[in-house]
């Protein structure tokens, strides 16, 4: 840790090289709840390597590090262990104290991955700065009254008595059971209708049953009273559209103030005003005395107890269905009417929306995700901003002087007015607007990604950023997705700690090129232990090919002079290469402009793949074994070449990987920089020029020939494994590749192969 901690300050004091390039992009904000683990870890990494690449490359990048106050979350943390132990009057107070001691072990966390981020952009969602510009963007959009109180039938979390967006309710299957209940016509008569439903619970709320248009047998029972069991309470039989014929009995029990399709009815028909909940989820006044302050959990039992003594209930049966929760807290929520805050979404902005994405102003990686967001906005309602929890930032509504309103404004609302806030207060510093890209998650794109594009067009008329990532989420190795409740999360410190490695030194850069390998445009990115020892094999592979170039570089006094004399040479032409120097350098150029072109599709797995087989089969594999033969001879001159060849590679593939592992590369560059430079210099490696592509360099031809011995190397190994006469073989096998570079390349090609299968005699003619 030391020894990262010594990259990670230099890193910070790192000078841009360019004033009018830049690249601006902000680090998805984690929220304070606790710690991060590798799907946090996941999306940090990408985007460090865009933005060390960007470095590389000679723009200023400007990488934005914040954290979220995440305000229901945090508040169920609070609840479970703050708010015993200390008053009301100091709970704020002890947060923000829980908050910087669990914000410096979020920082930390992030700094073991050497992220590049600018820290003196640091911001906190719930900071004095943060709440200024929220002020005056909701006076500006309560001035436009886009911003407005309604009463609104809502989701509703009893246990913290606040409302919860509809993007927060999750949908699971489940056997739960039904009823089928009897509605008789009056007190005496022995008739009855049948209707069935799940919820029991809201039958004191019914203000009406509602029959189909379309079903003819109980069109009869149209304006027909009816009266609700136990409470013996008189309500009204109404046609509605909203009835379907095929479900139930094809009567549906109509309880408008705690059911969204209810609700519609309700409007449609100016039915009563009846509401049987309180906002901590027990019953009201509006139920018997009998039933009231009862919690609706216990009252369910009660009254379904009370329905069957009473035999009003005809049977009940059990089958599987979907039913909503609440994320954070699992409860089912209440649907309630209240007075609330909400943000209305205009059409015209729809519109231009549409438009600013047509027009490849926002582009989308992948691109498929463009029509979902099309459908996201073309559905897209009012939000609902408040929430009635005391963490958060306050609305800034007042009705007297004395009096503001109590309500705390939707965690999502701070968020969105990011890149707001930082263009609105670094002007100065070069921050402006579009930021060149951001990245997320595709299960907060509703939450984040929209409203940041609404609010910005609101208040800047502009657009946050240009480009979006939108990755998966990362699932375990049985393909589930991770979370705590699962008890399946992986953290960065459990990985570090249960991994027997000897250099752990690599440790954070064997993970961000395990994580670079992985699919992110995948909706389950699965992540599996075993891949981090398959690159745990990669560095040691690539070390012990850094190990055999030193030792030979020692033993034949390479040094600087060397090095800049050989490279005179190669710019001259004069210096002759091999086959097999002019094969790997053709395949450097080519690997190149291959992570060019996958940088510039955001494709990192391409990259770090294309990486792994050019070290791993090209460099070490195949070249370093085919130069330690030469390499033994006392020819220094050859061996000289061969050694300038060696170290040039490995320059450029430092260069390469530098983006992707930085404390690895930035070790192995200390190393050996002193054959590129006279002097020891302490500049990072990003801070000199990145690889550029020569089509000098490439030869087709060659490649194309070399391929084709290596696949005599297979065939002979096959003919070896069959004890078939070698000789005969090898001479036959050649015939299909006899050309010009075959017998100007002959003397090469019999080293490979005396080399490789301990053949003295072979005859290639």
């Amino acid at each position: 840790m030391k020894k990262m901690n010594f990259w990670i300050k230099q890193w910070k004091f790192r000078k841009n090289k360019n004033k009018k390039k830049i690249f601006i992009t902000q680090l998805p904000p984690p929220n304070i709840t606790g710690k991060l683990h590798i799907g946090h870890n996941l999306e940090h990494t990408i985007m460090d390597i865009l933005i060390r690449y960007k470095y590389f490359l000679g723009y200023k990048t400007i990488f934005i590090p914040g954290i979220d106050h995440a305000g229901i979350a945090t508040q169920l943390i609070v609840k479970n262990n703050f708010i015993k132990k200390y008053n009301k009057k100091n709970i704020i107070k002890k947060i923000f104290i829980w908050k910087n001691i669990i914000s410096k072990k979020i920082i930390n966390q992030i700094l073991k991955l050497g992220l590049l981020l600018n820290w003196k952009y640091k911001y906190f969602t719930l900071n004095k700065n943060i709440n200024l510009i929220i002020k005056k963007v909701f006076k500006k959009l309560f001035k436009k009254k886009i911003i407005y109180k309604k009463s609104k039938l809502v989701n509703w979390d009893y246990k913290f008595k606040t409302v919860v967006s509809d993007l927060e309710i999750k949908k699971k299957r489940k056997k739960i059971f039904g009823y089928y209940i009897r509605y008789y016509f009056n007190k005496n008569n022995k008739k009855y209708i049948i209707i069935f439903t799940t919820k029991p619970e809201t039958l004191f709320g019914d203000t009406a049953l509602a029959i189909s248009f379309k079903n003819k047998k109980n069109l009869i029972l149209n304006k027909i009273e009816i009266i609700i069991p136990i409470l013996n309470k008189k309500i009204s039989i109404i046609k509605s559209n909203y009835v379907k014929n095929n479900l139930g009995t094809g009567i549906l029990k109509i309880t408008p103030f705690h059911d969204f399709n209810d609700y519609k009815i309700y409007k449609k028909n100016n039915l009563k005003k009846i509401c049987i909940f309180k906002y901590n989820g027990k019953l009201n006044k509006n139920n018997p005395i009998k039933y009231q302050n009862i919690k609706i959990k216990k009252f369910k039992k009660i009254i379904i107890k009370d329905l069957i003594k009473k035999k009003y209930i005809q049977k009940k049966i059990k089958y599987l269905t979907k039913i909503s929760y609440i994320e954070k807290t699992g409860i089912i929520p209440l649907k309630m009417l209240t007075k609330q805050w909400f943000l209305k979404i205009k059409k015209k902005y729809k519109k231009k929306i549409f438009k600013i994405i047509k027009n490849g102003e926002i582009k989308f990686i992948p691109n498929y995700w463009k029509n979902t967001f099309y459908s996201w906005i073309n559905n897209m309602k009012e939000w609902c901003i408040s929430r009635q929890i005391f963490w958060g930032h306050r609305i800034p509504i007042y009705y007297k002087k004395k009096y503001r309103d109590k309500n705390v404004l939707d965690t999502w609302f701070s968020s969105s007015l990011i890149p707001i806030f930082f263009y609105k207060n670094f002007k100065k510093k070069k921050i402006s607007l579009p930021f060149n890209i951001i990245i997320s998650g595709f299960d907060i794109i509703f939450f984040w990604i929209i409203k940041m594009i609404i609010m910005t067009l609101y208040i800047k008329n502009k657009i946050p950023f240009k480009k979006i990532i939108i990755h998966g989420l990362i699932c375990d190795s049985n393909n589930k997705k991770m979370s705590k409740s699962k008890g399946n999360i992986i953290s960065y410190n459990n990985l570090f700690k249960n991994i027997n490695f000897k250099n752990k030194i690599y440790f954070t850069d064997i993970l961000r090129f395990t994580f670079s390998n992985l699919n992110i445009y995948k909706n389950s990115i699965i992540f599996k232990k075993k891949y981090i020892n398959k690159n745990y094999k990669f560095i040691n592979k690539l070390l012990n090919g850094i190990k055999f170039i030193k030792i030979n570089l020692k033993k034949n006094n390479f040094n600087f002079n060397d090095y800049i004399f050989y490279k005179k040479l190669k710019n001259l032409k004069i210096i002759k290469y091999s086959i097999f120097d002019i094969y790997i350098n053709s395949l450097l150029q080519k690997l190149i402009i291959n992570i060019k072109k996958n940088f510039s599709n955001y494709k990192i797995n391409k990259i770090s793949k294309k990486i792994y087989n050019f070290i791993w089969n090209e460099f070490c594999n195949f070249y370093i074994q085919v130069v330690k033969k030469d390499l033994k001879n006392s020819n220094l001159l050859k061996n000289k070449i061969i050694l300038f060849n060696l170290i040039n590679i490995l320059k450029n593939i430092i260069k390469l990987i530098n983006p992707i592992m930085p404390f690895f590369s930035e070790k192995i560059w200390k190393k050996i920089s002193f054959f590129f430079f006279k002097k020891k210099r302490n500049k990072f490696i990003f801070n000199y020029k990145y690889p550029i592509f020569n089509f000098n360099n490439i030869n087709n031809k060659n490649e194309n020939f070399i391929k084709k011995i290596k696949i005599i190397k297979k065939k002979y190994i096959k003919f070896k494994n069959k004890n078939l006469l070698i000789k005969n073989n090898i001479n036959l096998l050649f015939n299909n590749i006899k050309s010009n570079i075959f017998y100007i390349n002959l003397k090469y090609i019999k080293k490979y192969y005396i080399y490789n299968f301990k053949i003295e005699n072979i005859l290639l003619y």
